[in-house]
């Protein structure tokens, strides 16, 4: 009787500590975003907790998806193409996935956005995972000699990332673009 007791208790514990092992209390992504100039176009890796991505595309599918199955590659490409979008001039660039790293504890996702005509100024939206909880989602724009890094949150999911073509960089605009960009022309 008393070995059931222990193991009740052990099993319990290993329960009760085992779902607060999955739980984090800090929500965050962070993207990299850099031009090439070979290849015209932004080349973009994005680091996700690899358990809150699962959970968002559970949630999106009504399935269970584990990020280490390869067919979970086009779910991952489908909700990061619809959730991190970049638009120049009001035309979203093309996306052309490149590939996914993953572990336990993360996972990384790479593409590439391709303007339409050259280098103009770009309206960011980072909505990566904002339906799931609080989340702060960043992006590093990694330019020759500097970066400059923005915050989004379900408040600021959209930024202006400004040219200037005299010193031939990107820069974040001073304000969000979130209520001028969604107000009807």
């Amino acid at each position: 009787m008393n070995r059931f007791w222990i193991l009740g208790v052990v099993v319990t514990c290993w329960l009760v500590l085992g779902n607060q092992a999955d739980a984090h209390p800090f929500h965050s992504s962070h993207a990299e975003m850099e031009w090439n100039e070979e290849s015209a176009c932004f080349e973009v890796s994005v680091r996700v907790a690899s358990i809150d991505l699962e959970k968002v595309l559970r949630k999106r599918t009504g399935r269970i998806v584990r990020i280490d199955d390869p067919s979970a590659s086009k779910k991952i490409f489908e909700y990061v193409s619809e959730t991190f979008e970049v638009t120049a001039g009001g035309k979203k660039l093309a996306f052309q996935s490149v590939g996914i790293d993953s572990d336990v504890r993360h996972t990384w996702i790479y593409f590439e956005l391709k303007p339409l005509m050259g280098r103009d100024d770009l309206l960011v939206e980072n909505k990566l995972l904002l339906e799931m909880h609080d989340q702060v989602n960043s992006v590093t724009i990694l330019q020759p000699g500097e970066k400059q890094t923005f915050n989004f949150t379900a408040e600021t999911d959209q930024k202006k990332l400004l040219w200037d073509a005299k010193e031939k960089s990107y820069r974040w605009g001073s304000q969000a673009a979130k209520d001028e960009s969604r107000s009807p022309s």
